[in-house]
């Protein structure tokens, strides 16, 4: 079953988080999975921007580079 959240011990879950995955294994795989996703199914990804000065995606009030990405089917 699982535990209820509880905002007191969310410091000491993401210690622990740190210790078991990041610290051992140095990331958490999801982007590699991803990528190696992408690769066998023939897409590419595509960062949409609004600004090639900044490579923000033009959204008001947000910083973010590159937050958008696009999976295109690769042409042979």
């Amino acid at each position: 079953m699982l535990e209820d959240f509880s905002p007191n011990g969310f410091p000491s879950r993401i210690d622990n988080l740190k210790d078991m995955v990041l610290y051992r294994f140095g990331s958490t795989g999801v982007v590699q999975v991803l990528s190696k996703a992408a690769e066998l199914l023939g897409l590419i990804p595509v960062f949409p921007v609004k600004n090639v000065n900044t490579f923000s995606s033009g959204t008001s009030g947000s910083n973010a580079v590159f937050r958008d990405c696009v999976l295109v089917k690769r042409s042979v």
